[in-house]
């Protein structure tokens, strides 16, 4: 990003409005990282321990059992899967921008549910709630700033998303053993509430209003969001765009019909099903367990903090260069290496549990 603020020259506009609309929208997939982590603080609180038989917060909670623990932490992944439903809808009718100041509402009422939780079924239906927010908000995020961005950032803009994500997961891991899961809870309620007034003061996104037929509208989104006068050759280009989506209408049942539809259709669901069933959501969720299950010689609480970093920084790194290498050559280098991470992890806890097993 700082390449491109000292590329960027004056009858080309300016980058910082449209960073400054695309972090206000990623500040919801900030929020999606901190429910990801939300275990590694809480399961010392919540969750039975095997020596005491109670749990930290014994005196104000009915302590979780392992399995319970375990349900609460993955019930985010039930609210998430409800989103597209939701998002299919909304967005035509009221646009991104709108889309997630209303998921503003479950995601604080899921975080204060969480902070006044006192039976498992109030976690659980505030890990669902926030889930549900959080997911949406990493669709509506990348789309949103994919709108409002022209082509020479659209890549490192759509890339903030994850990186977002992980900073969020390093605050919770920050948080974790430091601070009490309470307050831990009542912090991440500041987020949502962030990107709500952060967004509210945003125009909607110029392809939004010209697909709405609202040309004026469009006009001062884009001279926002380019901070220059000239903006009409940009317009005819959004306008040629969205006549052409309309011609092509809803590809529905084509999606599995259609050649041209199918196969980047599949390509695209196979990316996403194959991240996530890597585990890794699992993995920074109880990546502190990991470490101590491991026998690790650090302690868990470096080693979390350790793997939250590379996280950062690696995203980091990958929204710097994906316009430079492309998004091709990235998955094919971090998928490789996620297969060697793999390996050497299965092969670790193997060993372990064979030692283990041995007389």
């Amino acid at each position: 990003l700082i390449h491109f603020y000292k590329s960027e020259m004056a009858d080309t506009g300016k980058l910082w409005p449209q960073i400054f609309g695309a972090s206000g929208a990623t500040m919801g997939a900030f929020s999606l990282g901190t429910i990801i982590a939300w275990s590694n603080d809480a399961h010392s609180y919540i969750e039975v321990n095997d020596d005491s038989g109670s749990c930290l917060d014994s005196d104000h909670l009915s302590c979780l059992s392992h399995s319970e623990f375990r349900q609460v932490s993955a019930l985010f992944n039930i609210g998430a899967a409800i989103v597209p439903f939701l998002t299919i809808l909304l967005f035509p009718m009221i646009g991104k921008k709108w889309t997630m100041i209303l998921l503003v509402i479950p995601n604080v009422v899921g975080w204060v549910l969480i902070l006044f939780s006192t039976k498992v079924w109030m976690f659980s239906l505030g890990r669902v709630l926030t889930g549900f927010s959080g997911g949406a908000f990493a669709i509506a995020a990348p789309a949103f700033s994919n709108e409002i961005a022209e082509q020479r950032i659209r890549g490192a803009l759509g890339t903030m998303m994850q990186l977002m994500i992980c900073l969020g997961i390093l605050f919770m891991l920050l948080l974790a053993d430091k601070v009490n899961w309470q307050i831990a809870s009542g912090v991440c309620i500041a987020f949502p509430a962030l990107l709500g007034i952060w967004l509210f003061f945003l125009p909607r996104s110029p392809v939004f209003l010209v697909q709405k037929g609202d040309y004026d509208e469009a006009r001062r989104s884009l001279r926002f969001y380019r901070k220059k006068k000239d903006i009409e050759t940009e317009l005819a280009e959004i306008q040629a765009e969205v006549e052409e989506q309309n011609k092509v209408g809803m590809v529905s049942v084509q999606l599995v019909t259609k050649g041209v539809y199918l196969k980047p259709f599949l390509i695209s669901m196979s990316l996403m099903a194959f991240q996530q069933l890597s585990g890794v959501n699992f993995v920074n969720g109880f990546v502190k367990d990991i470490f101590e299950s491991a026998g690790s010689t650090i302690d868990p609480y470096v080693s979390a903090l350790i793997i939250g970093v590379i996280q950062v920084v690696s995203t980091l790194v990958a929204v710097l260069i994906v316009d430079r290498f492309g998004r091709k050559l990235l998955l094919i280098v971090s998928g490789g290496l996620m297969c060697i991470s793999h390996l050497l992890l299965g092969i670790f806890f193997l060993l372990k549990n064979t030692q283990d097993e041995d007389p």
